[in-house]
């Protein structure tokens, strides 16, 4: 999440007066940031696991697969049965020999 210039500031406005106010809050945020820059990494960033990104393949890889499987069926649909011919029709007429 990244802070305008100006929410920047008004936080770190915010800081230097409880850390003028509550010295235990210095340290604390002292030590926070010093972890921070430690591990170089966000100090509230998300961290993901191999696990975590080896089932989110999986779902994707998945979920691709069953919409190929959707669209390929789905353009291999059954052809429309003939209509049935209109009531009073006669089989003769439709080019048709009565069955037995």
């Amino acid at each position: 999440m990244n802070l305008s210039d100006r929410e920047r500031r008004m936080l770190a406005e915010i800081e230097q007066g409880l850390r003028g106010r509550d010295r235990l809050f210095a340290c604390r945020i002292d030590a926070l940031n010093a972890a921070c820059a430690r591990r170089r990494t966000q100090r509230f960033a998300c961290h993901t696991g191999r696990r975590e990104l080896t089932c989110v393949l999986l779902l994707v890889i998945a979920m691709t697969a069953l919409s190929m499987l959707v669209v390929l069926l789905a353009g291999h649909a059954r052809p429309a049965p003939a209509p049935y011919p209109p009531p009073g029709t006669a089989l003769e007429e439709l080019g048709r020999a009565p069955a037995g």
